[in-house]
């Protein structure tokens, strides 16, 4: 288990009732990451604390987004612009003798990881999925987890086309 933290900012300014711009901000810190030494047959992964040679990882991420709530609050659309740096994220140097070391900071590198993208997105809130079976939706009141909602019923159809 991870101990991790963080802080998120979040602004959200309403451009008429159905769309909006929301900006956000993050900053987390994890003190705890896996090192994996690919290099290897056999891959070996360690868990790392945070120590006197290595600091925690520090995220910093940024996203930019544009989002519209079509009438009767059926459809919505976004459009949302991401970045993301981590510092001291921790890697094995090529060819690192791991067995039995006694100073294992000797054959870890540090480096950072930047990511970035855009993401769109066009979601059906409520009402009926493909060929009338049933949609739900995360806010519908079925007592399960999002995670282990299903989504869509599968059609039923002999069409060999779908």
């Amino acid at each position: 288990v991870s101990q991790s933290r963080y802080t998120i900012l979040g602004l959200r300014y309403d451009l008429s009732e159905l769309t909006s711009l929301k900006l956000a901000y993050n900053l987390m810190r994890q003190y705890i990451q896996t090192v994996t030494n690919t290099t290897t047959p056999l891959p070996i992964s360690r868990w790392k604390t945070a120590d006197i040679h290595f600091g925690p990882q520090v995220s910093n991420a940024f996203s930019l987004g544009w989002f519209h709530d079509f009438p009767n609050h059926l459809f919505e659309l976004s459009v949302e612009g991401y970045y993301r740096r981590t510092d001291q994220v921790l890697d094995y140097k090529q060819g690192a003798n791991l067995l039995l070391q006694q100073y294992p900071e000797t054959e870890i590198l540090t480096g950072y990881n930047q990511s970035y993208g855009l993401e769109l997105m066009a979601s059906k809130k409520k009402g009926e999925g493909p060929a009338g079976s049933p949609m739900l939706s995360p806010e519908a009141s079925t007592g399960c987890r999002p995670s282990t909602m299903e989504l869509f019923s599968p059609p039923t159809t002999t069409d060999p086309m779908r």
